[in-house]
């Protein structure tokens, strides 16, 4: 008798139960709130802030792509050949909302930073927020080199920074960066500061001119990196599946690891200052230590001497550090000398800039 209450109570409750859910979605149809959602129209909006009270700039979305712009302008002057730039005093937001007001963007000042936060009173687009589509990107144009730091994170969509750092070292020597996001990009270009982070997956990360750093941390997955014309002591690269790319480092200290791909590139310096170690399985090691010599002409002459070494390869000394390690993928590193890594890895690799533009 006991057994049958039980199974009488359960079947009971699981009735009950299942006539809420069948009244729930009567009440809620799929494709209509999906079909609400996109069909909504949606309004431009333009903020501006006093840069002199921002120290930090904060950005929190979801599928979105966010654009971080330094900015001068152009002053007119009395001279045609004199061109004279003047650094914007406020910081430019740009953003898209819907015109029903139920969701959008709140722009705000906490101490000295700049946050820039989605809010939503639709439930459904918590839930299922990547069927919202078609909006325009958020903008935010800063003044070059009035920044000290900038913190974004994003999903399923690109983030890109550039031109923040001022060229100019005294100006913007401790600018931390964190860009964070997932399937989606990450471009950082011409920036100077002291920390980068950049963290994706399924997303290719790419570094372009950018100097005086101490620390750059990158870290993605079946996502290709590439470093471009940069300088840092320390450099740390994690991705998988996919190659690494490097073009004219400056680095005393760089740690490059991938899988089932190649990594190769070049570096400022020579191979005597550098204790190397570069490890692969079902690949080659090779090496080429590549400079330009000035001839009795007045011109130069390429001069190079390349080795290969199976597939590992050890050499202990003091200085700067090179460890690089992959799986199912060759090892190429260029020492260039100089500055003319960026000529032969175009010129030499079968990979070369050409792919990345």
């Amino acid at each position: 008798m006991k057994t049958w209450a039980a199974i009488s109570f359960i079947t009971g409750t699981v009735m009950v139960i299942g006539s809420v859910v069948a009244a729930s979605v009567q009440e809620f149809d799929l494709m209509d709130e999906v079909q609400r959602l996109v069909s909504v129209s949606s309004v431009q909006i333009e903020k501006e802030v006093d840069v002199n009270t921002v120290n930090r700039i904060v950005v929190r979305t979801e599928n979105e792509e966010v654009n971080i712009v330094g900015v001068t302008l152009p002053v007119e002057t009395g001279w045609d050949d004199i061109k004279v730039t003047k650094t914007l005093d406020v910081i430019k937001v740009s953003h898209s909302e819907p015109a029903n007001g139920r969701w959008g963007y709140d722009v705000r000042i906490e101490g000295d930073e700049l946050i820039v936060e989605r809010w939503s009173e639709e439930v459904f687009m918590q839930v299922f927020p990547w069927f919202v589509t078609g909006l325009e990107p958020i903008k935010i144009e800063v003044p070059e080199g009035m920044i000290a730091n900038i913190d974004v994170e994003t999903s399923n969509a690109r983030i890109n920074i550039s031109g923040v750092g001022s060229e100019m070292e005294e100006v913007s020597p401790d600018m931390n960066i964190v860009a964070r996001t997932s399937n989606g990009g990450i471009r950082i270009d011409e920036v100077r500061g002291k920390k980068i982070v950049a963290e994706t997956s399924n997303g290719r990360v790419e570094l372009r001119n950018y100097h005086g750093f101490e620390k750059v941390g990158v870290e993605t997955s079946n996502g290709a990196v590439l470093l471009w014309s940069g300088s840092a002591k320390e450099t740390t690269v994690e991705t998988s599946n996919s190659r690494i790319v490097f073009v004219d480092l400056l680095s005393t200290n760089l740690n490059l690891n991938t899988s089932n791909s190649s990594v190769e590139g070049s570096v400022v310096g020579k191979r005597e200052d550098f204790g190397i170690s570069l490890r692969t399985s079902n690949g080659s090691v090779s090496m080429n230590e590549v400079d330009f010599v000035q001839n009795e002409d007045g011109g130069f002459d390429l001069v190079e001497s390349q080795s290969k070494f199976g597939n590992r390869l050890v050499e202990e000394r003091d200085g700067g550090v090179i460890d690089i390690k992959t799986s199912n993928g060759d090892i190429y590193l260029i020492f260039s000398g100089g500055q003319h890594g960026d000529w032969w890895l175009q010129k030499k690799s079968w990979w070369g800039k050409q792919t990345f533009r």
